[in-house]
């Protein structure tokens, strides 16, 4: 487990997902960087072990989210929307995890 997550929650149910990054780019240039850091809230044990065994696959869905987000709905110049960044994830923990097995928590939301 991540040292830093505990300066989030002390909360056993949280899983920290940090290091989600992603290039915002338009035609052939890039503009910066999208940097999320986020965790997810897992009531159920067996899930967060789930979570832990499948975890390479659950961050490369989080990201192609991510990725999808700074190439496609942001706008460069503005402030990232966070309720579309935080759905999109959602939507991808819950196609890996299932639906209702897993809540997604923003801790942060960098360009």
């Amino acid at each position: 487990m991540d040292p830093q997550a505990k300066r989030i929650t002390g909360s056993d149910n949280y899983v920290p997902t940090f290091g989600l990054r992603a290039s915002i780019a338009r035609g052939f240039k890039v503009h910066g960087v999208l940097a999320v850091d986020a965790g997810l809230d897992v009531p159920k044990e067996a899930t967060r072990k789930m979570c832990a065994a499948i975890r390479p696959r659950l961050m490369s869905s989080m990201r192609d989210a991510i990725l999808n987000y700074a190439s496609l709905s942001y706008t460069v110049g503005e402030k990232p929307d966070v309720d579309i960044l935080a759905a999109r994830l959602q939507k991808a923990v819950d196609a890996v995890l299932g639906k209702g097995e897993a809540r997604v928590a923003l801790a942060s939301v960098i360009v």
